[in-house]
């Protein structure tokens, strides 16, 4: 989802249906976890809670 709306120049719309997703506006929190989790210790930090 993420490179589809960087470097695709993909609408949300159209994103959510390639994803399966019934709404537009629940590719922005997808995208957004998906960011989080690729900034730097993020995704160790979560792993080490679990």
């Amino acid at each position: 989802m993420d490179c589809c709306q960087q470097y695709g120049d993909v609408s949300l719309k159209a994103i959510a249906l390639l994803f399966g997703l019934t709404h537009a506006g629940s590719v922005s929190p997808a995208v957004q976890a998906i960011q989080r989790l690729l900034n730097p210790g993020e995704l160790q930090r979560q792993v080490q809670s679990i």
